[in-house]
């Protein structure tokens, strides 16, 4: 069992980074928005934080007690999330790599999480329910019954008022979409700006914009 974490570099079709540290194997990974870092999540309840530049590992947490199903980084602030089989979701503060708060414990596993465009709220997708959660302190905005079935993969990337899920039955993939519009915060029961974060204002990822165009003519091959 291949349990590392492997970076590939697409244009020269090879691996470029092998991270070492699981012990069993690797359920998620993610970038850091921008581009320095990557979290890995595994079978044996680690979740780990890799610098790519320096090429080791920045920082261990184990404060989950079964797998981890997903990891995310906040599109803003030096915040990371995770979810787990214990039916938790954690998150984690990554300049001083502590633990921020702990969700309630859920009746199912959440499979996977995504923050919403502006980094206010965390969605999380299990069996057959949308959960959106906030954090300092950790707190349930809204639980959504889908119907679904098992969601393996959420997304608010392509909207900002639209949430799309999938999920999977056998050979068959089903793709849904929710209305944000209609659940909390940003509508539903729940009043806007629910969220009482810490007085404390945390450190926020920088992206390099993007490289000029070159004016020398390149032959591709």
């Amino acid at each position: 069992l291949d349990s590392s974490v492997k970076v590939w570099d697409v244009r020269r079709k090879g691996c470029i980074f092998t991270y070492k540290g699981h012990t069993q194997s690797v359920n998620s990974v993610k970038f850091s928005p921008d581009g320095l870092w990557v979290a890995s999540g595994g079978e044996e309840g680690l979740v780990k934080l890799w610098d790519i530049r320096a090429g080791r590992q920045l920082h261990e947490f184990s404060h989950h007690s079964g797998p981890v199903t997903a990891v995310e980084f906040h599109p803003h602030e030096f915040l990371l999330t995770s979810a787990s089989c214990d039916k938790t979701v954690n998150f984690y503060d990554l300049e001083n790599f502590s633990l921020v708060s702990t969700s309630e414990k859920e009746t199912m596993a959440i499979r996977c999480i995504c923050f919403n465009n502006n980094g206010d709220c965390l969605y999380g997708g299990g069996l057959d329910v949308l959960k959106v959660v906030g954090w300092e302190p950790a707190h349930t905005l809204e639980i959504v019954p889908i119907n679904w079935g098992r969601v393996q993969d959420i997304s608010v990337g392509f909207s900002p008022n639209r949430l799309v899920g999938a999920s999977f039955q056998l050979t068959t993939v089903s793709l849904w979409m929710v209305d944000l519009m209609r659940v909390a915060p940003l509508g539903g029961s729940t009043p806007p700006s629910p969220f009482s974060h810490g007085q404390s204002v945390r450190k926020s990822f920088t992206k390099k914009p993007a490289p000029e165009k070159s004016t020398i003519n390149v032959k591709t091959i």
